[in-house]
């Protein structure tokens, strides 16, 4: 049987904890389960990021169900995902009006065993999924007012039985007893002489006529108001979209560089520490030698793995600010520098008024940066490199100028169109995401100097 996805709420309480086993228990019984508990949006779409074609199973109530189906929404993944959902908590419509069981152990082996069943959902007019009537009408309300109680009574409670099962039937009793305001109309008639009649009668058309007027006037104002606040709105979720996307990327690719870290550099490094002590102990010198090209071969490997980690993951911005990176990026150059045997020295400057940037902005100079100084440090056979970071107003400025050997900037271009200068290729698709534009100058004997200037209205 395929491996599965189980994703849960980190904030549950001990009780839903406890009925979450009793359901796992049931999985693992037949499949591998894999566990990952959310709490936002970027925590979760980290998640779905690598689901890959496990079948997803929710555990948790009508808003954990709500959660992961927007997000595959977002992602435009819906359609090709395949979803089980164990009710836990105390909202759990959806479940009823699909007749899941609400016993965990029993929708568990529904989630194993049973017949996968095409559901349609409603799209409202912002474009999030509406799971269920929970979302809509009545209920919103009933729901509202039920939050605040379901969150002090859920407090309460010993093991299993909790009392914030009775938050949404306060709620709904709530929004029976008081209901949104209405409007009565009364009328009454009397009988009016001619005289009086003809007069009263020209003045009351005009005056339904004035109402009619400034109502239509009132309704067409809120509309345009309506339609205003929906395009932000939209807006809005878009931003939040790709904000989610990014952090779920992020996520991702530093659990990637934990898990090269914590395995193949520290097995790299162990090698390398092995391999230097047997080559103390050995007298022969042919098995000495070999001895010595191993270490050295595990010791280059050791260095591409953390060159991995690096890239994978780019130093953190220390108080929020691109300088400070910069700056430690510059140091951490000229250590492994240093270590390596290389005279090249590099030094770091800033020009003009320091702004706060946009984070993917930040990211895409140091990355940027990263990128040209592990060129010098490779190829450039540099003395001296310079690294400056420059407040330009409306742009801003990153210059990475060497003594080097230099290099014909021609032949690099037809190699980057090729697909062989790889690095270059990437600074330059990292810069005109941002709507930048990056130059190169360079000549054989006479250094390298790269130039890049990203707008800051474009970010």
């Amino acid at each position: 049987m395929d491996p599965l996805l189980l994703i849960a709420n980190s904030d549950a309480g001990t009780a839903e904890q406890e009925t979450l086993e009793d359901a796992l228990k049931v999985l693992r019984t037949h499949t591998d389960v894999e566990v990952c508990k959310t709490s936002n949006p970027g925590e979760l779409d980290g998640v779905l990021h690598r689901a890959g074609s496990r079948r997803i199973v929710v555990a948790g109530g009508d808003g954990s169900l709500h959660a992961v189906v927007s997000a595959l929404h977002r992602r435009h993944d819906l359609s090709r995902s395949t979803l089980a959902l164990i009710p836990l908590g105390t909202g759990n419509d959806f479940a009823r009006g699909t007749g899941i069981s609400l016993d965990p152990a029993e929708a568990a082996e529904v989630a194993l065993f049973g017949d996968v069943r095409p559901l349609d959902l409603l799209v409202d007019e912002l474009g999030e999924v509406v799971v269920n009537n929970v979302h809509a009408g009545a209920s919103a309300q009933a729901s509202r007012r039920a939050a605040r109680w379901k969150t002090r009574l859920g407090r309460l409670g010993v093991g299993k039985v909790n009392l914030g099962k009775l938050g949404y039937p306060i709620g709904a009793a709530l929004a029976a007893v008081k209901p949104p305001f209405g409007i009565s109309v009364w009328g009454a008639a009397t009988h009016l002489g001619l005289a009086v009649g003809t007069i009263l009668g020209p003045l009351i058309s005009a005056g339904v006529a004035i109402v009619i007027g400034l109502g239509y006037r009132a309704m067409s104002q809120e509309t345009r108001d309506r339609q205003a606040l929906i395009l932000d709105l939209l807006a809005t979720r878009e931003e939040l979209a790709a904000a989610s996307r990014e952090a779920g990327t992020l996520a991702e690719r530093e659990r990637i560089a934990r898990e090269i870290h914590d395995t193949v550099a520290q097995g790299l490094s162990s090698i390398q520490m092995l391999l230097h002590a047997a080559e103390r102990d050995v007298d022969d010198e042919p098995t000495r030698e070999k001895l010595r090209l191993a270490r050295e071969t595990a010791a280059e490997n050791l260095g591409e793995t953390r060159r991995f980690i690096r890239e994978l993951t780019p130093p953190s911005l220390d108080e929020q600010t691109l300088p400070a990176a910069l700056r430690r990026l510059t140091e951490a150059m000229n250590e492994q520098a240093e270590q390596s045997g290389s005279a090249t020295r590099v030094s770091f400057r800033t020009s003009g008024e320091p702004t706060m940037l946009p984070m993917a902005v930040d990211a895409t100079l140091l990355r940027i940066a990263q990128g040209a100084l592990a060129n010098v440090l490779r190829h450039a056979d540099a003395t001296r490199a310079e690294l400056t970071l420059s407040y330009l107003g409306d742009e801003v400025a990153l210059d990475v100028v060497d003594d080097g050997v230099g290099f014909d900037p021609a032949a690099a271009q037809r190699e980057e169109v090729d697909g062989v200068a790889f690095g270059l290729r990437a600074m330059r698709q990292r810069a005109e995401r941002q709507g930048g534009s990056i130059e190169l100058e360079s000549a054989p004997g006479e250094g390298t100097a790269v130039s890049v200037r990203i707008p800051v209205g474009s970010a």
